[in-house]
Formats: C-alpha cells, structure tokens, sequence
C-alpha cells in the first residue's frame, strides 16, 4: 500500500481494512480538516471527544441544536457565551479550551511552511500519550504511530511538487484519493490486494 500510494498507482483492497480506514488517520486527519475548515461539523464531532474530554452526548445535542438554529458551525458556537444556559460550567471550559487549541493550531498550520509543523500539531494534541495509556500492546501503538508519520510524510510529498498548495489543498487531495479507492466502479486499471488469510480457501484464475 505504501508503494503504491508514493508511486501514485490506484489499488483496491478486498477483504481487509484500507489504510484510509485506520482510526488512527481518520482521527488525525480530522484533526486537520477542522484546522484547515472551521465548518466541517463531522470533523468536529468525530475529534471532540478524542482525546476524551467528558463532553457527553446530551451537551452535544444541545450545542448542535444551539448552532442550528443560528445557522452557524459547531466550532464557531463553541465558546458563545450563550451556551452557558444549556451546559453545565465544567462542559463550557472544556469546549473554550478545544476552540481556542484549534484557533492557534488555525493560525500555526496556515503558513507557507504548515508541513515542518504537522508533527508538532501532533505532540500538542497527545495522541501518543492517550495511545499508550489504553492500550497494553505497545507494538500497535508504534504502528499507530508510523502510519501517522506516513500520513505525514505523504503530505509533505506532495506539498514539495506543488509548494503552493495550502493545507486544504492537500487535505482535498487525500480526500479524492480516498474517495476514489472505495469507488467499486473503478476497478479497471487498479491492483486488487488482499491478504492470504483473506483468500484462503477461495480460487482464482
């Protein structure tokens, strides 16, 4: 897979999970998509919670029904000062600290060199730290933690053949790289992977 993806060469994997699919980069690249877009509200709610930071699903529920009815995103509503007649005061700190976490981050990773900073985003968020403290295999940790510098390294990749290209940019990029993979009508043209495990007891030509 990783190959494959520096080469630029489409492939399908039957039966297992695909690299997209991790939990590990689809929570790191929401992370990032939050950066790059303050209104991309699945992001939010995919992150808020990663790390946990004991904001429940009913104060969810009402903050979301807040920023309905006001037209605006979850992230923007985040620390009005409004809320503070829908949430309990621990839930309104803990959502002013995420906001003003990713406004700074906003600000870090929209510079022309946002790629020399992505792992130090990722120090600050603390996944490494949340990975090894519930998990007791350290081995799948340090998997974690390649495929992260993977996504990373990918990033800066592509951001060197086109140095003009924005976080956004190349969030987008990975997003129609994704999107694509999954589209079963493809097929032509692409590998087809699969484990062995996968294909045991199966035959083909």
């Amino acid at each position: 897979e990783r190959l494959l993806r520096q080469h630029h060469v489409p492939y399908q994997i039957s039966g297992g999970q695909s690299w997209f699919g991790r939990t590990e980069i689809k929570d790191m690249l929401a992370y990032l998509k939050l950066v790059a877009n303050g209104e991309d509200d699945s992001a939010f709610l995919r992150i808020i919670n990663t790390l946990k930071r004991g904001i429940g699903e009913q104060s969810l529920k009402a903050l979301s029904e807040y920023a309905k009815k006001r037209g605006l995103p979850l992230w923007v509503c985040a620390d009005h000062l409004a809320l503070s007649t829908l949430l309990q005061e621990n839930i309104q700190e803990a959502l002013k600290y995420f906001k003003q976490f990713i406004t700074l981050w906003c600000d870090e990773l929209a510079t022309s060199n946002w790629p020399d900073k992505l792992y130090a985003y990722f120090t600050a968020i603390g996944f490494e730290a949340y990975w090894y403290d519930s998990s007791d295999n350290p081995v799948q940790v340090q998997k974690k933690l390649e495929r992260v510098q993977e996504l990373f390294d990918w990033m800066k990749r592509l951001h060197e053949k086109k140095p003009d290209m924005s976080l956004a940019d190349v969030l987008h990029k990975l997003m129609l790289i994704d999107l694509l993979s999954q589209n079963d009508e493809q097929d032509e043209g692409r590998v087809q992977l699969m484990t062995l495990h996968a294909a045991k007891g199966l035959e083909f030509p």
